[in-house]
């Protein structure tokens, strides 16, 4: 029978650095005999598909892209449900939002970077929330952390769905700047809550923001601390990009992806039995 494989990202060859070794352990010893044996690969970006072809040229023509979706409870909400979201969770009126597991690929220390020149510089610059688990490789970052709850960073943690989509409406602007990413659903669900969002200029990024948000070099903190500042003194420039990010977010669905899944899994089934 044909097999279908999907690859969410090569994040173990082209940085090896941000992942355990044991991760890396599991994955190297079979990725090359799973995408030379497979009848087709599906991958969650046009990204990671350029990739797949650059490392298997063979590969090219059995790649299959089905961007992921955004469920339906991630939207925006209204003033009066921000208002009991701000109330419930404590939340300041206005604030800068991380969404991500604490580790080397999130490149966190670059947010903490700009948030903390700008907040050094204006004590008007919203305070950071950063939500998400601990990972691994990241204790100078969480030593950081600490130090930096006195000028107004607040460390969430995990949040179940719920309390995660309800950070995600009442934010002010949502920030992702990882050094890579295999898709950025984040960032998807973050426009989907009616949230401007910047992100790094690196990886599937750009594909899945479009002209919906502003791109940064996840290696320049000035350049993020400008176009932070930028858009932070701009109502204008948010509520444009709210806009933008929402129109954009509609094209992430998991009807689509369900569609694009099954179209990959009949061309496989058309296929031979691939030689072993």
């Amino acid at each position: 029978m044909p097999g279908v494989v999907t690859l969410h990202d090569l994040a173990v060859l082209h940085h090896p650095e941000t992942l355990t070794w044991r991760v890396r352990l599991s994955l190297l010893p079979f990725l090359e005999s799973t995408v030379r044996q497979a009848a087709r690969i599906l991958t969650v970006s046009h990204a990671v598909e350029s990739e797949i072809a650059q490392q298997w040229p063979e590969a090219a023509e059995r790649i299959d892209v089905a961007w992921n979706g955004v469920a339906a409870d991630f939207r925006p909400a209204s003033e009066d449900e921000l208002r009991a979201i701000r109330q419930r969770l404590g939340l300041p009126d206005r604030y800068v939002l991380f969404v991500g597991t604490v580790e080397p690929r999130k490149n966190l220390d670059l947010l903490l970077d700009a948030w903390e020149a700008l907040r050094r510089e204006s004590v008007e610059t919203p305070p950071l929330l950063v939500a998400g688990p601990d990972g691994w490789g990241s204790a100078a970052t969480h030593r950081r952390i600490e130090r930096l709850k006195a000028l107004g960073l607040r460390r969430l943690g995990h949040l179940d769905r719920a309390d995660l989509i309800a950070v995600l409406q009442a934010a002010t602007l949502f920030i992702m700047p990882s050094l890579y990413e295999g898709f950025g659903l984040p960032a998807a669900e973050a426009m989907a809550c009616g949230v401007p969002v910047m992100v790094s200029d690196r990886s599937s990024l750009p594909e899945v923001v479009g002209d919906a948000g502003r791109l940064f070099d996840p290696d320049d903190p000035a350049e993020l601390a400008l176009a932070m500042r930028d858009w932070l003194e701009s109502q204008e420039l948010l509520s444009a990009a709210r806009a933008r990010g929402l129109e954009r977010s509609r094209a992430f669905t998991w009807k689509r992806s369900a569609e694009l899944h099954a179209l990959s899994f009949r061309r496989a089934l058309a296929m031979r039995e691939p030689a072993p």
